[in-house]
């Protein structure tokens, strides 16, 4: 049997960034969006969605156990498409966490 093939974080992101994932985003992450003072047509503008499991330990670029779900941040790039610099909101069953390096900790109070 041909093994599968691993797929590099851009691949990810870009299969993400793609037109299938326009407006998806799950509800808690909407709330989340919403409280930072995020509208739905600023959502929709800047491609923020929701990443689906299977796809966070790839864009993270490890294994982390402890995410349930995440949202993409991506960041436009001046001469069209995307930077490779993008950011991931994870949250975890005990709330938002941040990534530091590779691995997830509680998100900072404040």
């Amino acid at each position: 049997m041909k093994p599968s093939k691993v797929y590099a974080p851009h691949e990810h992101f870009d299969f993400l960034m793609s037109c299938l994932f326009d407006g998806v985003l799950a509800e808690d992450h909407r709330v989340d969006l919403h409280q930072s003072g995020l509208t739905d047509a600023t959502i929709g503008v800047q491609k923020i969605r929701s990443v689906p499991p299977a796809m966070i330990d790839p864009l993270l670029g490890f294994r982390a156990t402890t995410v349930r779900s995440a949202y993409v941040i991506p960041f436009a790039h001046p001469a069209g498409g995307w930077m490779d610099h993008v950011k991931l909101k994870v949250f975890t069953d005990e709330g938002a966490a941040d990534v530091r390096g590779n691995h997830v900790e509680a998100a900072a109070e404040g």
